[in-house]
């Protein structure tokens, strides 16, 4: 895992509860992990990011949350946080999103929270799987356009216990470039997903 992720960015964390899988997704799964707020919960709620918390409000104002996707460019920001909501939400985790570079750089070009990119190096504890995702002010994934179907029917594509993607990279680029121009308004990227639950 060390020479893959010296190819890989961190751009941030977000603190996640897993769902039990809806049935409208066709996944070989019973629960979902997600970085999309459609699908899952991503903590603090989007309601109150700004208006009802302070302290959220003031790590905006440092460019340490970015608002719009709920993403923590700090971990121990996330892992106070983590340490707030873990008694009240089911199984929460502290999930960070990486990439490549270039597929870096093609997310912050259209991402308009650009300026909360993560600039930390910290080690995760292990990888989940992969998601493709689409930024509009918020993350959007695959997943919310049913486009699991679409990939099973072109593609040999391997899902774990989480509903993530288990392939490599490699072939999740080219997963994301089969989508591109469908569903959502949205350039379709890949990123992996790493646990950094304590």
């Amino acid at each position: 895992m060390n020479d893959a992720m010296n190819r890989l960015q961190n751009i941030g964390y977000f603190l996640v509860e897993p769902i039990a899988k809806p049935a409208c997704f066709d996944l070989p799964c019973t629960r979902l992990l997600s970085l999309s707020d459609c699908i899952v919960r991503i903590f603090p709620d989007p309601a109150e990011r700004i208006h009802q918390n302070l302290a959220v409000w003031n790590l905006i104002k440092e460019g340490r949350f970015s608002p719009s996707d709920g993403r923590f460019s700090v971990l121990r920001d996330a892992l106070k946080f983590y340490e707030q909501f873990k008694t009240e939400v089911n199984a929460l985790r502290v999930i960070g999103q990486f990439a490549e570079t270039d597929v870096v750089r093609r997310f912050v070009s259209g991402c308009e929270s650009a300026v909360f990119l993560c600039k930390e190096t910290v080690a995760p504890k292990k990888l989940l799987g992969g998601e493709i995702l689409g930024e509009d002010g918020g993350l959007h994934s695959y997943l919310c356009c049913g486009f699991e179907k679409d990939l099973r029917k072109k593609f040999s594509v391997q899902w774990n216990d989480w509903g993530l993607i288990q392939n490599s990279y490699e072939e999740m680029r080219v997963f994301a470039e089969f989508l591109q121009g469908r569903g959502e308004p949205v350039e379709w990227l890949p990123y992996l997903l790493f646990d950094y639950t304590p």
